[in-house]
């Protein structure tokens, strides 16, 4: 029976982010001592896989666990109550205030008393759990990892060979911002466009539309041990190759990066079901061997 509790922590500029705190039900090896579950795009605490399969595993094998939204959660939420006439959620999140709320969830913990810390994201979540620990290179983030991360890259989807539809939405976009209608919303039909859903004109420029939040260059700032997991049968635009070529840069850096690519994976890794978190287990265990 696993031992949860909501929990919420607030964030510098006043978000209140909800979540859940699973305790944990054994004891473990690993030199880790807490958990934080990052959910992606649309997510939040409660649904997919950060409780169900995540969560649920680590506190069964000794871990702390803590999961909560980030101000992305789902795709229209409320905003900040400081400003509670602005909206919030994935169709309005810039991906820069992640910085804010992990600052938020990891404070949380250290206030518990938890000075070693993984972080663990999926999708999105993926690319703010690398995002973060590469500016911030948080001295209680021991280990980061990144599941099914997503490429953000204008100039990389500009020469994908999708990239029709994609030059459609961008220029919807950026003319709505330059007529100062940042926050009207955009609803992206096609599939294969990166950010397929609704997003403000901004916030849809602010992830797709640059090359701020691309992982790839990230990943050598990074000090703490690094896993990317990823499917090969992740061949969408935003996806195709990131996890790959993320791994090659760390290499070339001397990082500390590990990478796991899953034959016939999809995106977030979804039917491996137990053997994704045993996965990580296993890594989370080997990292922190005496070394000899």
């Amino acid at each position: 029976m696993v031992d949860l509790k909501l929990i919420q922590t607030e964030t510098s500029d006043g978000f209140k982010l909800d979540g859940c705190f699973l305790e944990p039900q054994n004891s473990n090896s690993s030199d880790i001592d807490a958990l934080l579950l990052i959910h992606g795009t649309t997510g939040n605490f409660y649904s997919g896989s950060m409780i169900s399969i995540l969560g649920k595993y680590f506190s069964k094998n000794g871990y702390p666990v803590a999961v909560f939204n980030t101000r992305g959660h789902d795709v229209v939420s409320q905003g900040s109550p400081n400003f509670p006439e602005d909206f919030g959620g994935t169709a309005f999140e810039i991906l820069d205030d992640c910085l804010l709320d992990l600052d938020s969830m990891i404070n949380w913990l250290k206030e518990k008393k938890f000075r070693k810390i993984c972080l663990v994201g999926s999708s999105m979540g993926a690319v703010k759990v690398i995002y973060y620990q590469a500016f911030r290179n948080n001295f209680s983030v021991k280990s980061v990892v990144a599941i099914s991360p997503v490429r953000l890259s204008k100039n990389y989807y500009l020469n994908s060979q999708d990239s029709f539809h994609y030059k459609k939405y961008l220029k919807i976009a950026n003319d709505l911002v330059d007529s100062g209608l940042g926050n009207q919303l955009i609803n992206i039909k096609e599939d294969i466009v990166p950010g397929a859903g609704l997003f403000s004109a901004e916030a849809y420029l602010d992830k797709y539309g640059g090359e701020r939040y691309d992982i790839v260059k990230y990943v050598d700032k990074i000090e703490s041990n690094l896993l990317i997991m990823a499917g090969t049968n992740e061949t969408h635009p935003r996806l195709k190759d990131v996890a790959f070529d993320s791994y090659n840069r760390g290499i070339e850096a001397n990082k500390k990066i590990d990478l796991v690519l899953v034959p016939d994976g999809e995106h977030g890794l979804h039917s491996m079901d137990q053997k994704l978190p045993e996965s990580i287990d296993i890594w989370l265990r080997k990292i922190n061997l005496p070394q000899i």
